[in-house]
């Protein structure tokens, strides 16, 4: 690390202030404790000198624990601070992160996060969170607008809402049936209402009914 070059050091609250012919040059970090130059640190507008309290590599140790064993409350806080900047309602709760991850399915693998895909049955590092009626086009991040898919497949939904989407000839080929209409009914329960309904609500009745022949299992 960078050494700081200073004439004078004063200790304030516990931290050190480094200064040179009276201009502030450094200050210690409150985790690791060493003396580093004002650029070790990320800026924050409320703390001393307009630099956060721990230093550039301590923050990013942090945030790495942080995501490892909080990743509900990273999703949380993710998804709505993204609803957020589309101008939409950021609803979604820890708690109900913790369902969708456990409904989804979510493990670790030699260190690295996989998710199920909810339309393909895929497991998968390269995952994004993705939502039934997406964020640009009015959705809200909340519990019942919520899943899981690959990269790949979000990419192809595009703006479309899910239901469309699974109506046309690339979702066809690419998704499994049963995973689909595991996540429908899924998705009609958080937003208790029925299967039928809440299809046709989006797509009417008769791309309602074609979704029903297409990935539920018939008696």
């Amino acid at each position: 690390m960078n050494k700081v070059t200073c004439n004078e050091i004063k200790v304030v609250y516990g931290r050190q202030r480094a200064f040179l012919n009276g201009e502030l040059v450094g200050l210690s970090c409150k985790d690791c404790k060493q003396l580093l130059p004002l650029d070790s640190f990320n800026t924050h507008n409320v703390c001393y000198a307009g630099k956060q309290t721990i230093c550039k590599g301590c923050n990013k140790k942090a945030c790495a624990i942080w995501q490892n064993e909080s990743p509900h409350k990273v999703l949380t806080s993710t998804q709505n601070s993204r609803a957020k900047r589309h101008g939409t309602k950021d609803k979604l709760t820890q708690d109900h992160t913790k369902m969708l991850l456990g409904s989804a399915g979510f493990r670790t693998v030699e260190g690295q996060k996989q998710i199920r895909c909810q339309l393909t049955g895929v497991w998968t590092s390269n995952y994004d969170t993705c939502h039934v009626h997406p964020l640009r086009a009015g959705g809200n991040s909340e519990y019942g607008n919520i899943f899981f898919s690959t990269r790949q497949v979000n990419a192809l939904q595009g703006n479309l809402h899910l239901f469309e989407w699974l109506l046309t000839e690339r979702a066809q080929e690419l998704v499994l049936p049963e995973f689909v209409e595991w996540l429908l009914i899924d998705l009609s329960h958080r937003n208790m209402i029925n299967v039928y309904e809440m299809l046709s609500n989006v797509v009417g009745y008769e791309d309602a009914n074609k979704l029903i022949e297409l990935y539920f299992e018939q008696d």
